[in-house]
């Protein structure tokens, strides 16, 4: 079960490392967007980038998911289109992850982890219908751009202008994902 950002406390400031080797002074509460936290530490920003990677994996499981899944008259654009999905999604991980161990953080790794960090609903057991895979994939990349404007807007606060390039290019990908959803769900 995933819960809302501005619920999360100090578990999103927890050391992923399995060892209490990095102490937290204050417990964070993350903004709704479009606000950003007045807090431009460092460790906000990690707390932010660990919210921002599980949102990145949850999705990248959930697009897995519907490309392998998906079935209807238009499968192989369907396919086609969650697979770009899916890839693009994948290769932003590593970085995600790199970025926050070059704050001196720990990156979560943890399928529990992330489902504590995401507000990314799980993909249902049942094979949903084709649109409605769609329309959840855009629904769902709307929350991990929102996600990753945060985390880009506290780079920005915090000087680490490598991490906000990143972050502001990844800002272009995924709406470029859901714009190609948007159309292709117009009028349906």
């Amino acid at each position: 079960m995933t819960k809302p950002l501005k619920n999360i406390k100090k578990d999103v400031m927890e050391d992923d490392s399995g060892e209490d080797s990095m102490e937290v002074q204050t417990p964070v509460i993350m903004p709704e967007p479009p606000e950003v936290s007045n807090d431009p530490t460092a460790e906000t920003l990690i707390a932010s980038l660990k919210v921002t990677l599980a949102d990145v994996f949850a999705m990248y499981v959930k697009s897995s998911y519907f490309h392998w899944n998906i079935e209807g008259p238009d499968f192989v654009q369907y396919h086609g289109l969650l697979g770009n999905i899916y890839e693009d999604i994948q290769g932003s991980i590593d970085p995600i992850a790199e970025n926050i161990r070059k704050l001196g953080g720990y990156a979560p790794g943890s399928f529990s982890r992330y489902q504590e960090l995401t507000v990314i609903p799980e993909a249902s057991k049942a094979i949903p219908p084709a649109m409605d895979m769609l329309r959840e994939i855009y629904n769902d990349l709307g929350t991990l751009i929102a996600s990753n404007e945060r985390s880009y807007e506290l780079a920005e606060m915090n000087h680490e202008h490598g991490i906000s390039n990143f972050l502001g290019e990844r800002d272009g990908i995924l709406k470029k994902h859901r714009w190609f959803l948007r159309a292709t769900l117009a009028d349906r």
